[in-house]
C-alpha cells in the first residue's frame, strides 16, 4: 500500500477514514508486546479484574456510565469539554506546513 498524505488522508470520505483507523487499530493490537506495562498496573489490572469477577454486578453498564456523564454535562461540572474527543482538535491540514 502506498502511504498517503494528510491531505489524501483528508480527502476521504468518513467512512474511509472510520475503516483507515480501525485498520490502524487493529495492527496495533497484533503487536502488544510493543506496549509494555509496568507490573504495579499489572497488579492493579490483576486486582481489577478480582474484583469484578467475584462481584460482577457491582460496576455500572455503558448506559449507566454515559447517562451519568450526561448530567454532569448538564449541570454544568464538566465545563469546556468537547462533546466528542476531536471536536477541538486541529485538522491534519492545518499541521501539514508546521
Amino acid at each position: 500500500m502506498k502511504p498517503l498524505t494528510a491531505a489524501q488522508v483528508q480527502e476521504l470520505s468518513v467512512t474511509e477514514r472510520i475503516r483507515l483507523v480501525e485498520m490502524l487499530w487493529d495492527s496495533l493490537a497484533d503487536v502488544p508486546e510493543a506496549f509494555p506495562i509496568s507490573d504495579s498496573l499489572a497488579a492493579d489490572l490483576d486486582q481489577r479484574y478480582r474484583e469484578f469477577e467475584a462481584n460482577p454486578e457491582a460496576g455500572l453498564d455503558w448506559s449507566e456510565v454515559r447517562a451519568k456523564g450526561v448530567r454532569l454535562q448538564e449541570t454544568e461540572v464538566v465545563r469546556n469539554v468537547p462533546s466528542t474527543p476531536f471536536a477541538s482538535a486541529t485538522p491534519l491540514s492545518a499541521t501539514e506546513n508546521s
